[in-house]
């Protein structure tokens, strides 16, 4: 009687665990197929905003074109084929120098964020092994081919001797080698 018992409580205990086994396989590919989704929506978002980004420098660079090309037609409208054109010309030469100074304002602009780039870049450059360098560690200048050893280190200098020559060097300009 026992036995029986036994023998079903088993069976439903089998039945259970097979039942949470499917689930737990079909909850682990619902999120598997979550995470794909995930990844494609954001690779597809990424590229829409690269594209409207492109999308929106065009525009306004076609703007650009097109007001450049309706202050030539006013130009081309106010000149007088027998007259002076005195006034003309000046408002011609204002709206060149409007323009120049413009364009070159835009180009010290791209130069200003590419030198903070340069410099931000510059600053992140972390000399691998930097940090392991102590008194008694073999090192090398970045720009030289000698092998040195620090004798003392104060703050971000270190004394380094290169055979019997004794130079006082910048950390972030040696290299560490053991």
């Amino acid at each position: 009687d026992n036995k029986v018992k036994m023998d079903k409580l088993i069976a439903e205990l089998q039945m259970e665990k097979s039942q949470i086994q499917k689930l737990t396989d079909r909850q682990l590919r619902a999120e598997l197929e979550a995470q794909k989704a995930e990844h494609k929506y954001t690779v597809q978002l990424n590229k829409l905003n690269e594209k409207e980004i492109a999308q929106a420098k065009l525009i306004e660079e076609n703007n650009n074109a097109l007001n450049r090309g309706k202050k030539l037609n006013s130009f081309v409208k106010k000149y007088d084929i027998k007259g002076k054109n005195k006034d003309l010309l000046e408002e011609i030469k204002k709206y060149l120098a409007v323009e120049r100074t413009k364009e070159l304002n835009i180009v010290k602009a791209n130069k200003l964020k590419q030198d903070a780039l340069r410099k931000k870049n510059k600053k992140a450059k972390v000399r691998p092994k930097q940090h392991l360098i102590k008194i008694g560690s073999v090192v090398r200048l970045i720009q030289g081919k000698e092998n040195g050893e620090v004798l003392e280190i104060e703050g971000d200098f270190a004394t380094v001797a290169f055979g019997v020559f004794k130079t006082k060097v910048k950390l972030n300009q040696l290299k560490f080698m053991r």
